[in-house]
């Protein structure tokens, strides 16, 4: 069994056989409370994400929207529902705005006092950057720096939206040309997102190889950490969940293919490297990736979300 499959399987019998059960803030569509089964501090690391990309063979996870989702927030920047090509976020529009509030693809293209512009041949004339373009400048400018970190819970806008973040950080760091990162997410519903090789997983995992390939790095090791790791009442009812994690499943490793070419040499400038880098990252389309070697079991989960 495959990794990611493990931790998936471990993770999911943890919650069923110990989980702690809750009501909580969320309804079902017939108005009724919510109730959760829920373990606390779930981690999962893989060391070599470009030779087994971290998807899980339970069931098959609908990549492509969970990548599109990812660019949506870290490359359109756009808290906007029409510029995403789902509607996976509708159920949360804030107060008819037809945005998701002051949450995700907004703070992302928030400026920073903290974060100056040092290259304005890259990112135009400009006093401050937003986050992604802070951390694009400081991988090519201070690629060693331990700071290097994207944080969507942005204390003074969550309470303009209708859902704070759920995965929420991101961290950096690099070693011998390979660039290293980690996931962190408050709360997550395992079976629709956050259980290891989920639809998170597969949006951040992306995320980390498709910045390691525009800055012309190596892909390092992919961690990921939630908080408060659950199960919703209706999602164990519904289906039978210990039939669920005794299937066989395919062992092959999957690969994730970015088609981005790396121009980027060391007898360049910065301004040079960061000029490519950033070009790279804003031109990347969705035909330029492909998912090799993925088959999943084509078990159905029924799943309504509790909003």
């Amino acid at each position: 069994m495959r990794n990611i499959d493990k931790a998936y399987k471990k993770y999911l019998e943890e919650v069923l056989y110990y989980g702690k059960f809750n009501k909580v803030r969320a309804k079902w569509s017939d108005g009724s409370t919510a109730g959760t089964k829920s373990i606390s501090q779930v981690f999962f690391k893989e060391d070599n994400p470009q030779k087994d990309f971290p998807i899980t063979n339970f069931r098959k996870i609908n990549y492509k929207k969970a990548i599109d989702e990812t660019l949506w927030i870290f490359q359109k920047r756009s808290n906007k529902l029409k510029d995403l090509n789902s509607s996976i976020w509708n159920s949360w529009e804030y107060k008819n705005t037809g945005t998701v509030g002051n949450t995700y693809g907004y703070i992302t293209g928030k400026e920073y006092k903290s974060m100056l512009n040092k290259y304005p041949d890259v990112f135009g004339d400009k006093k401050y950057l937003n986050q992604v373009e802070y951390l694009f400048q400081t991988i090519i400018d201070n690629p060693y720096d331990r700071r290097m970190m994207i944080n969507l819970y942005d204390l003074d806008e969550i309470q303009k939206s209708n859902l704070p973040p759920c995965a929420f950080m991101t961290s950096y760091t690099i070693t011998n040309d390979e660039l290293n990162m980690h996931l962190t997410q408050r709360s997550g519903d395992m079976l629709v997102a956050s259980l290891f090789g989920g639809w998170n997983t597969v949006q951040y995992a992306f995320l980390h190889q498709l910045i390691a390939k525009c800055c012309g790095l190596d892909v390092g090791s992919f961690s990921h950490f939630v908080m408060n790791s659950h199960i919703y009442d209706k999602h164990w009812k519904d289906n039978n969940l210990f039939e669920y994690i005794e299937q066989s499943l395919d062992n092959d490793l999957v690969k994730l293919e970015i088609n981005i070419k790396n121009n980027i040499d060391d007898s360049m400038t910065k301004t040079e490297k960061l000029k490519i880098a950033w070009n790279n990252f804003i031109n990347f389309k969705e035909s330029d990736y492909k998912l090799i070697g993925y088959n999943p079991n084509e078990y159905k989960l029924k799943l309504e979300v509790a909003i």
